[in-house]
């Protein structure tokens, strides 16, 4: 398949490389990869801001990047309602410092936020529109944009949804191809609805808006908005495996899933004036595939 990425001519350090966004950020020129075990050295439950930012701020003094792109985060609903003190480390905390040393140091600084910022009552979602998470993730995460705007004005928040295969850590995508794969029926939820874009149409979008210039809030997600139901659907489709493998079911009201939107399309008007994707959802499908065949 095409691994059309756009070109990267500035050196740019990718903060949490080994996970799902930040290892396809490293297949692009000019990036040096930074897995937070080789800045913190310990489990990210047991970071404490008196060690791991002053690590991370020696680190990023030996590199000199030109660029640093902000790929950590605690995406868990679940683990950020259990432990919200590292909830808010992680998605608040570390990202207001990471914040504050690049724009001390002149460097380009690029942060990653979420839809869940919204309680799902009223999308599609601009970037005028006002935030109302429902989550402790969605409440650290909009901390965390506030923090990076106020410490460094001149930083990109792209807030997105995205999908793709995953080599290091399990992904949507991951679970529902690997079930089909063993003609296993998956529940697909059509109450919930979301405007996924393509991976590696995020990293092509990261560059472009570095490329021309861009700060503050831009929403990088796709121009299809679907129901989770629909999106697995297309999936077996591109498998070329059979629709009724996949069972509609509505999300169940307990648990995590209080706190969780449903309704989270944003409106991706202001990023395709200046950047148009690569990749429509169904080409981002059949890419994914490719790419697990390939692990």
């Amino acid at each position: 398949m095409s691994n059309e990425n756009q070109e990267n001519s500035r050196k740019t350090l990718i903060l949490g490389s080994s996970g799902f966004l930040g290892s396809y950020f490293t297949r692009y020129p000019n990036t040096l990869g930074l897995p937070r075990s080789n800045w913190s050295g310990i489990p990210v439950s047991e970071l404490s801001s008196s060690t791991s930012f002053e690590m991370l701020e020696n680190l990023v003094v030996k590199a000199k990047p030109e660029v640093i792109i902000n790929c950590i985060a605690l995406t868990s609903i679940n683990q950020c309602e259990r432990e919200p003190v590292l909830a808010n480390f992680v998605n608040s905390d570390l990202p207001s410092f990471v914040a504050k040393i690049t724009a001390s140091m002149k460097i380009s600084f690029v942060h990653f936020s979420t839809d869940a910022v919204f309680d799902g009552q009223k999308s599609p979602y601009g970037e005028m529109d006002s935030p109302s998470p429902i989550s402790h993730y969605g409440k650290t995460k909009l901390q965390g944009e506030n923090n990076v705007i106020r410490n460094n004005p001149e930083a990109l928040v792209l807030r997105t949804n995205f999908f793709g295969f995953s080599f290091r850590r399990p992904s949507l995508f991951n679970f529902f191809h690997q079930n089909l794969k063993l003609s296993r029926n998956c529940d697909g939820y059509s109450d919930v609805i979301f405007s996924p874009l393509y991976v590696k149409d995020v990293c092509n979008a990261t560059f472009t808006l570095l490329e021309k210039s861009q700060n503050g809030l831009f929403h990088v997600v796709g121009s299809e908005s679907l129901t989770k139901f629909e999106f697995v659907r297309r999936i077996a489709s591109s498998m070329k495996i059979s629709e009724k493998m996949v069972t509609e079911a509505k999300r169940p009201s307990n648990g995590d899933n209080n706190v969780r939107s449903y309704d989270l399309r944003l409106d991706n008007t202001k990023m395709k004036m200046i950047f148009q994707p690569k990749y429509s959802l169904t080409d981002g499908i059949i890419d994914s595939l490719y790419e697990a065949s390939e692990e």
